[in-house]
């Protein structure tokens, strides 16, 4: 585990420039954990995390980010490059128990040092010892004296509260050399109120911009607003055609508005290509720190038939945007709280979104998505929202009406460190839901999959529908609930939820393993059997909930009196009948 906060000084080697000057060809982002895609924070330059041609990883430093530990790799090439300001990198633990003095020397040194005749920006760096203690760790940016940028201009880094952590040598603040973008780091830092989350910013040349249709350029970068011209593209497509974006970085001032049936994809990538966050390249919408829409970053008109999404990633950019009029909102006792979404699919027949990534939402949800015969497939929702003040669920799916015909299936999805609930679902009469994988590894959630009616808000008929072959993995207290059934437990006298089949899942954690409250009557039960549960409880006891002062006892299966479970449902062993209680606790 690696905690890194950033300060930046400013130490002269010598006058003459080295001869090693390298090309600086980006940098990105990797995680350890294998389910959010490997890929956090992609180079600015390959859109993957990847290096550009010419250039290689040579510089690798070890960072904790919002998914766990992972790697800052920075690409060079590692040879003469006339004009550059990038020297490399170098990392020195102190000299206390456990540090190992130079961790991570200069590729272009053999050592921990700077060439001669460049200045260092000074990062310190705690670091995780064999034995498990914290230590600190020094990391040094070598570059050159300019005042002409090239390929490389400068780093700084803002905290969640927006301070300046450190400035740019460069120009000073917290900003970038004019006309320069800057490409993020997530990293966790020590601040006066305790560890936080904290931001660096690596900045890159201007790109020129990219034609995205025909009489429409964009900035591929983010450094620019593209909303304008990506809502110009939609509007000339014709209906039932595609639009393609290459892949980049988009900036969007104001939301991007899908009203016609077609298709909205990454150019050169196929829907049987790697989904987004992995090794592809995607189209990348990211929210301006000012951003606030009404539905967020990407939204449909109600009532459409056949919108595809495939291979896009939407990041709602939530740290940046945490003074914003959206931000408030979230804040606000606005119920819906719309303008934090990320995307808003409104009662669309037969729509599709595939392969596709939706991240950081700055609350609500990463994708509110309302619609019959609905495909959900292959996408990664992740880190949306913050527990518990301004929270967020991965996915929020209902089914427009109840009639026959509506089966829509979520399936192969990953749901990663959301803060409210995983995959939460208002109706979903005859669907599959099948293969999906919640993770709560980092930070807490109320739920991994709950079956919902939203107070009676959405049909909350799940009649023929199968939820099965999902894996929920909830660390200890991540999740209260690994998977909730029934909308009383929100509700003090919401209607009940209609049948729908809970079967063959496997959950590790939570306080209960499975809760079931408000669900399944005599004409339509619930059936629920053949889950594995392991690993329910907590490291805290008991519950009181602060709303009723009900009192709860961790279980592997909570069936309170207002569930109503079908003949063929497994009976609960003797151990899970001790917690049938009555689960309601609003506001906990």
């Amino acid at each position: 585990m690696v905690l890194f906060s950033l300060f930046l000084s400013v130490a002269h080697a010598g006058n003459s420039l080295p001869a090693q000057q390298v090309a600086f060809g980006g940098s990105f982002e990797t995680t350890d954990f294998q389910n959010a895609g490997n890929c956090v924070n992609p180079n600015g330059h390959t859109f993957a995390c990847s290096c550009p041609g010419g250039t290689a990883p040579k510089f690798s430093l070890r960072v904790i980010n919002d998914s766990g530990g992972g790697n800052v790799n920075f690409c060079s090439s590692g040879a003469p490059a006339g004009s550059s300001e990038f020297y490399g990198v170098y990392q020195i633990d102190d000299a206390v128990a456990g540090g190992i003095g130079c961790r991570k020397a200069n590729a272009l040194t053999g050592s921990c040092s700077c060439p001669a005749g460049t200045y260092s920006e000074h990062m310190q760096t705690l670091v995780d010892t064999a034995g498990g203690t914290f230590i600190n760790s020094n990391i040094y940016m070598c570059m050159k004296a300019t005042s002409s940028w090239t390929s490389f201009g400068g780093v700084f880094q803002k905290d969640d509260n927006n301070s300046c952590r450190a400035p740019n040598q460069y120009t000073g603040g917290c900003s970038c050399p004019a006309n320069f973008s800057a490409v993020t780091t997530r990293v966790l830092v020590n601040g006066s109120g305790g560890q936080g989350g904290s931001t660096i910013y690596t900045c890159y040349p201007p790109a020129q911009s990219v034609q995205i249709c025909p009489g429409q350029t964009a900035d591929p970068t983010g450094r620019v607003d593209a909303s304008t011209a990506i809502n110009a593209c939609i509007s000339q497509t014709v209906a039932g055609g595609t639009l393609e974006l290459p892949a980049g970085t988009y900036l969007l001032n104001t939301g991007i508005i899908i009203n016609k049936a077609m298709t909205l994809k990454t150019s050169l990538v196929a829907l049987t290509d790697e989904p987004c966050g992995n090794s592809t390249p995607c189209a990348t919408f990211v929210a301006s720190p000012t951003f606030s829409a009404a539905n967020g970053l990407l939204a449909t008109t109600s009532g459409l038939t056949g919108v595809t999404i495939d291979h896009i990633v939407l990041n709602g950019n939530r740290f940046a945007r945490l003074s914003s009029a959206a931000a408030n909102t979230c804040r606000s006792t606005d119920p819906l709280k719309a303008p934090g979404f990320n995307a808003n699919i409104q009662n669309c027949k037969s729509c599709k979104l595939t392969n596709s990534v939706s991240t950081r939402a700055l609350c609500g949800t990463g994708m509110s998505f309302v619609g019959d015969k609905a495909t959900i497939s292959n996408n990664t929702f992740s880190y949306n929202g913050d527990h518990p003040s301004m929270v967020a669920d991965g996915l929020t799916f209902s089914n427009a009406t109840a009639a026959d015909d509506v089966n829509s299936s979520i399936t192969n999805n990953k749901f990663i460190d959301n803060t409210d609930v995983g995959l939460i679902m208002g109706s979903a009469k005859n669907g599959t839901i099948t293969g999906n994988v919640v993770t709560q590894s980092q930070l807490v959630a109320y739920v991994g999959i709950m079956l919902d009616n939203f107070a009676g808000n959405w049909p909350g008929n799940y009649v023929g529908a199968t939820v099965s072959g999902n894996t929920v993995n909830c660390a200890v207290d991540k999740c209260f609930y690994a998977v909730q059934i029934g909308a009383h437990t929100w509700y003090a006298s919401p209607p009940t939820l209609l049948g729908g089949s809970v079967i063959n899942n496997t959950i590790t954690g939570g306080f209960f393993g499975i809760n079931i409250d408000g669900a399944g009557t005599s004409t339509y039960p619930l059936t629920v059997a053949n889950n594995t549960i392991s690993g329910w409880g907590t490291a805290l006891g008991a519950y009181t909930c602060p709303s009723t002062g009900a009192v709860f006892t961790p279980g592997r299966i909570n069936r309170s009196p207002h569930a109503l479970l079908s003949a063929s449902s497994t009976p609960v062993s003797p151990s899970d009948t001790a917690f049938v209680t009555d689960g309601y606790c609003y506001g906990r």
